[in-house]
């Protein structure tokens, strides 16, 4: 019985091509945090440097307005350090 309820269940679905674009998870908290955990991991043994996937996890904690500002503040130094 303890056994079931620490062994993690989850669905993780993630979609992104010209047609659509959508996350979806499915299972216990526990669970999830297991899938992201298992899923930075294999980032992390496939090469992708630590300070790139701690960035990336620091800009799905971001509110789609926090986002647009990051990118239009990420767009506006790239363009400054290109013509400048």
């Amino acid at each position: 019985m303890l056994e079931k309820l620490l062994k993690p269940e989850y669905e993780v679905h993630l979609i992104c091509n010209d047609k659509e674009k959508y996350a979806k998870a499915r299972g216990s908290t526990p669970s999830l945090l297991t899938a992201l955990s298992t899923f930075v991991n294999a980032l992390k043994e496939n090469g992708i440097d630590e300070k790139i996937i701690n960035y990336a996890v620091k800009q799905g904690l971001l509110t789609d307005k926090e986002l647009q500002n990051e990118t239009k503040k990420n767009l506006q130094d790239f363009m400054n350090k290109l013509f400048n």
